[in-house]
């Protein structure tokens, strides 16, 4: 996998710990994306979109 180098919201932080949600797999999500949305409220913010086998992760 390429170097992606990315930077977290505090809130992404809680609830990657909270989802227990590796590094490695929002690396794969925002390689290999099913969608790609800007933020309602913020224009900085990205989000990455994938469907899990039931789950639907944005990062």
């Amino acid at each position: 996998m390429e170097n992606i180098k990315i930077k977290l919201t505090k809130h992404a932080k809680i609830k990657i710990i909270e989802r227990n949600i590796s590094l490695d797999t929002i690396k794969n999500i925002i390689a290999n994306p099913e969608l790609i949305e800007n933020d309602k409220f913020d224009d900085s913010l990205t989000h990455f979109i994938k469907r899990g086998k039931n789950t639907f992760a944005r990062k």
